[in-house]
């Protein structure tokens, strides 16, 4: 097994295919470099992609209350538009006695 590298990719190969990657512009390297660089490499941690849900969640939250915290939950204003609202931002549903229950939106009755 040979080692080859070719700008920032490092690559381990038997030494016939080694040999036919020299010749197409991939130079030796040795192997302490594959050890650290690949096989011992830490996994770079990825940032959370943002979707434009998250988005407008965040910034309809923020016109209701001022703040984008997720102690949101427990605040309830006197306007009950304001308040249905805020529900269905988050994905709640109230009964006919005004308790909440967490439902999946994609599941919710339909008022008619």
């Amino acid at each position: 097994m040979k080692t080859v590298k070719k700008g920032k990719t490092i690559k381990r190969m038997p030494d016939g295919m080694a040999q036919e990657m020299v010749l197409k512009g991939w130079k030796f390297c040795p192997k302490s470099e594959w050890r650290e660089k690949v096989r011992d490499a830490k996994p770079v941690e990825t940032k959370k992609k943002v979707t434009k849900k998250d988005l407008k969640k965040k910034k309809d939250l923020k016109k209701l209350f001022g703040t984008v915290s997720n102690q949101c939950d427990a605040k309830y204003v006197e306007n009950p538009k304001a308040n249905a609202f805020r529900d269905k931002v988050l994905g709640k549903s109230t009964d006919e006695f005004g308790t909440h229950k967490l439902v999946p939106i994609k599941t919710r009755p339909i008022k008619k």
